[in-house]
C-alpha cells in the first residue's frame, strides 16, 4: 500500500458512496434549473474524491492544498 493509505477504496466502495452522496448532493442549491446531468455526475464525482482525500489524515489536508494549486495555475495556461 502506498504511503498513507489505510484502506482500499474500490469500485464497490466509489458505487456505494455515490448512491449515498448522489441524492444529497443532487439536491444542491446550485444546481436548480440546470438539467444537465453531465455536471451533476461531475460534480458528485469530484465530491467523493475529495472528501475521501480528506478523510486521509495525514496526508488529506496538503493534497486538497496540492490540487487547489494546480486547478489555480490551470487557469492561467
Amino acid at each position: 500500500m502506498g504511503i498513507g493509505i489505510t484502506r482500499k477504496f474500490d469500485i464497490d466502495d466509489y458505487l456505494k458512496e455515490y448512491e449515498k452522496k448522489a441524492k444529497d448532493l443532487l439536491n444542491y442549491e446550485g444546481f436548480r434549473g440546470i438539467d444537465n446531468n453531465y455536471a451533476k455526475t461531475t460534480f458528485t464525482t469530484w465530491k467523493i474524491t475529495t472528501d475521501k482525500i480528506a478523510s486521509n489524515e495525514k496526508y488529506g489536508n496538503l493534497a486538497l492544498r496540492i490540487l487547489d494549486v494546480i486547478l489555480y495555475l490551470e487557469k492561467s495556461i
